[in-house]
């Protein structure tokens, strides 16, 4: 099974689109974490609230302790702790592929050889 870890602003980006249902028909699975959605507005929100009842979008919530190795990571302080938590995800739970069009998350997956789309 193919996954991809996607971040906030791939979501807000498709939404404004009209292509949001795009991104469940790429042959991947959807993941992200709790942070994003967080970050969303309620409207937004709402709108994945039928690919989360179906399963097309899992939605991961990390442990304390995941919190702090996520806080603990030697990563450039300009990424936020969503980025930083996105970065985590992928690399130490999974090996998943991130999903980003954030270009400080893009230059730590590369420069940490993390799967990058």
């Amino acid at each position: 099974m193919k996954i991809a870890v996607t971040d906030t602003n791939i979501f807000i980006e498709l939404m404004k689109a009209g292509l949001l249902p795009s991104l469940f028909q790429i042959g991947y699975t959807i993941h992200t974490t709790y942070e994003v959605v967080n970050e969303l507005l309620p409207e937004q929100r709402s709108l994945l609230d039928d690919f989360i009842r179906d399963q097309e979008l899992i939605i991961y919530s990390f442990s304390a302790s995941e919190i702090t190795d996520i806080t603990n990571q030697n990563l450039s302080p300009g990424l936020s702790f969503v980025d930083q938590g996105i970065f985590y995800y992928a690399q130490n739970q999974h090996d998943y592929f991130i999903l980003t069009n954030d270009n400080l998350l893009r230059k730590t997956c590369k420069n940490s050889q993390i799967g990058l789309n």
